[in-house]
């Protein structure tokens, strides 16, 4: 019965498709809700990542601008002061200083910079002192004893001063009948006896002549006594 027969498999599959593709479409729409939700949980996880990168990359920015300030005020900077400093001592200022602050090596070389500046201002003191020192008597030179002179009028504007000038005499006959060993010998017993007070400017000005600064406190009288 071919017809019977029909008649029963449409009656039969007819449901079956249906069921079939109402069983497809559920599936299929649970699959989509399923991988949408995987593909949110993966957006916000992509989300995060990204969050953090940008975090890290903004911490690494941080991190290498303040890495830089510090190597710039640890090592430029004491370089550039140090290179400064030798300028200076190179024209001819001993005062330039570094003055560091650190134990590092930038630090040590600004130290040795410093050292070598202090070993050159005390030996061009040396040489000044020796080049404005009488090397018979130890007094002060003329120009030494002019600046000395100025700088106690400088610092005491209101104190009187006498200004003396003295000579040896007869150093010429004394030189010619005895000897120059006893004419420089009258000149150093001169400067010692000459030497009245510790802080008073005294300088042998040449030959037997000498200067010499002393406080006033009565006037005229005390400076002939």
């Amino acid at each position: 019965d071919l017809a019977g027969i029909r008649h029963s498999i449409v009656n039969r599959t007819d449901p079956a498709l249906g069921r079939l593709t109402e069983v497809t479409e559920m599936l299929l729409a649970e699959e989509q809700a399923e991988v949408a939700v995987a593909t949110r949980i993966r957006l916000e996880g992509l989300r995060q990542d990204l969050w953090k990168l940008g975090t890290l990359c903004g911490l690494a920015v941080l991190a290498g601008t303040w890495f830089g300030r510090a190597v710039r005020r640890s090592v430029s900077i004491p370089l550039q002061q140090a290179e400064a400093v030798a300028l200076r001592l190179a024209d001819g200022d001993p005062s330039a200083r570094v003055r560091p602050t650190g134990q590092d090596e930038v630090a040590r070389v600004a130290h040795a910079l410093d050292s070598l500046a202090d070993a050159v201002l005390e030996r061009e003191q040396r040489i000044r002192r020796l080049a404005e020192t009488d090397a018979m008597t130890g007094l002060a030179q003329r120009s030494r004893f002019l600046h000395e002179v100025a700088e106690h009028l400088a610092r005491q504007p209101h104190q009187a001063f006498a200004l003396f000038c003295l000579d040896l005499e007869r150093l010429k006959v004394i030189n010619a009948l005895v000897g120059f060993d006893a004419g420089d010998a009258a000149i150093r017993c001169c400067a010692d006896r000459l030497a009245l007070e510790d802080n008073a400017p005294l300088a042998r000005l040449g030959g037997g002549s000498f200067g010499l600064l002393l406080p006033l406190h009565s006037g005229q009288p005390e400076a002939e006594a």
